[in-house]
């Protein structure tokens, strides 16, 4: 988040062979510009074939908000 915005996060995944998204994480940040960082004890499984949707609400005028993560792919 930048500006001091108010926003949730909310990360959605809707699984292969599935016809709607599950949340997969939620998260928030409170005006302080800084990074929403949050990593995972045990990394989140998601099969091949899935779609990974992340969707923010900000509170505030003039938020901007970027998405990034990594994938590490496990061969079967």
């Amino acid at each position: 988040i930048q500006y001091g915005g108010d926003a949730t996060i909310d990360m959605f995944v809707r699984y292969y062979g599935q016809s709607s998204f599950r949340i997969g994480h939620s998260g928030e940040v409170a005006g302080t510009g800084m990074p929403y960082r949050y990593e995972f004890s045990v990394p989140l499984a998601i099969p091949e074939k899935s779609d990974i949707d992340i969707r923010t609400r900000v509170r505030s005028n003039n938020a901007r908000v970027t998405a990034a993560f990594d994938i590490i792919l496990m061969p079967e």
